[in-house]
Parts: C-alpha cells; sequence; structure tokens
C-alpha cells in the first residue's frame, strides 16, 4: 500500500538564501591619501581662481 514510506518532502533543506553577504567591505579604503600637500602647490592653485 505504501511503496515509499518516506519521502524527501524537502530536496533541498538548506539552500543558500545569501550566496554573497559581504561582496565589497570597503570600496573606497583610503580616498585621499594626501590630505595636505605640498603648501607651494596649494598657493599656486588658489593664485590660479
Amino acid at each position: 500500500p505504501n511503496p515509499n514510506p518516506n519521502p524527501n518532502p524537502n530536496p533541498n533543506p538548506n539552500p543558500n538564501p545569501n550566496p554573497n553577504p559581504n561582496p565589497n567591505p570597503n570600496p573606497n579604503p583610503n580616498p585621499n591619501p594626501n590630505p595636505n600637500p605640498n603648501p607651494k602647490y596649494l598657493f599656486l592653485y588658489s593664485r590660479m581662481h
């Protein structure tokens, strides 16, 4: 009467809901490596404006 006593109702019990949990932890680690450039260039730049 019951050829398959224990069928598999859930073929994939533990799927992967989040394949990529942390794709890009730090997209821009150091946007400005030199926050205080040479004052000479700052002077020249300010003179240009």
